[in-house]
């Protein structure tokens, strides 16, 4: 993390694949194709501490076009004081990229899977015991 922290401060690029769950407890929820999720908040705190831009990118592959490529407007970190609103930027910094990832899986939604379930497991009604 700590050489990530100096590239970024450096201003040069960094890559970050940024698409997997993670718990609660663990992640920032965020809303992705109408439901809720929980995701890293790595990506949105190392924009906050380095003070550097997030574009999300993303590369494809299109049969009639080869590879391709694309980018997102900037997600620029907007000033914070204190713990409550450093966590509603990092919640909102999250959302931003996800909401371009959804984006481009409704484009192209043949480019997108997700080798393990990617929305917390619904609360299931207690099984009644048989008498």
């Amino acid at each position: 993390m700590r050489r990530i922290l100096r590239t970024l401060q450096q201003n040069q690029v960094v890559g970050i694949v940024a698409d997997r769950q993670v718990s609660a407890e663990q992640g920032v929820p965020i809303t992705f194709c109408g439901r809720t999720t929980y995701v890293p908040a790595g990506p949105a705190a190392l924009a906050l501490k380095s003070g550097a831009a997030i574009i999300p990118g993303y590369v494809w592959y299109g049969e009639k076009e080869g590879y391709l490529l694309r980018a997102f407007p900037a997600i620029i970190p907007r000033a914070y004081s204190g713990n409550v609103e450093k966590t509603a930027e990092i919640t909102r910094l999250t959302q931003e990229i996800y909401n371009a990832q959804e984006a481009m899986i409704k484009a192209w939604p043949t480019q997108w899977y997700m080798f393990r379930p990617f929305w917390p497991q619904e609360t299931l009604p207690e099984k009644k015991e048989k008498k």
